[in-house]
C-alpha cells in the first residue's frame, strides 16, 4: 500500500511540473507575442514618419536619399527584431507540439525501501 502512495505522489509532482512547465510556455508565449505586436506598431510608425520625411522633401523640391538613411535604418532594425521574435514564437509553438520528454527533475524519487520482489 506504502508503493501506491509513493507512485501517487510521484505521479502527481510529474503532473504538477507538466502544468508549470506548460504554464510557463504560454507566458513566454503572450510575452513574445506582445513584444512582436508593439514592434509592429513602431516599425509601421516609422515608415509613416519616413513616407512623410519623402513626401515634404519632394514638396519642398529638396529630395536628398541621405537624410532618410537613419530612417530607412530604423525600419531595417524593427524588421529584423520582427523576424527574430517570429521565430522564437515558431520554435516555442514548436516545442509545445513535441512530445513531452522527461526533464531531470520529473525522475522517480528513489526510495530508502528496497526494491519489491
Amino acid at each position: 500500500m506504502e508503493e501506491f502512495g509513493q507512485k501517487a505522489k510521484q505521479s502527481f509532482k510529474m503532473g504538477l511540473g507538466f502544468l508549470q512547465k506548460k504554464a510557463h510556455q504560454q507566458m513566454e508565449l503572450a510575452r513574445l507575442q506582445g513584444q512582436l505586436s508593439k514592434t509592429q506598431e513602431h516599425k509601421q510608425q516609422a515608415l509613416l514618419t519616413l513616407g512623410e520625411r519623402v513626401c515634404v522633401m519632394f514638396d519642398m523640391d529638396t529630395f536628398k536619399a541621405e537624410e532618410l538613411k537613419d530612417g530607412v535604418e530604423q525600419v531595417r532594425e524593427f524588421q529584423s527584431q520582427i523576424q527574430d521574435l517570429t521565430r522564437q514564437i515558431q520554435e516555442l509553438r514548436k516545442a509545445e507540439e513535441a512530445p513531452a520528454k522527461k526533464d531531470p527533475e520529473e525522475e522517480p524519487v528513489e526510495s530508502d525501501e528496497p526494491p519489491p520482489g
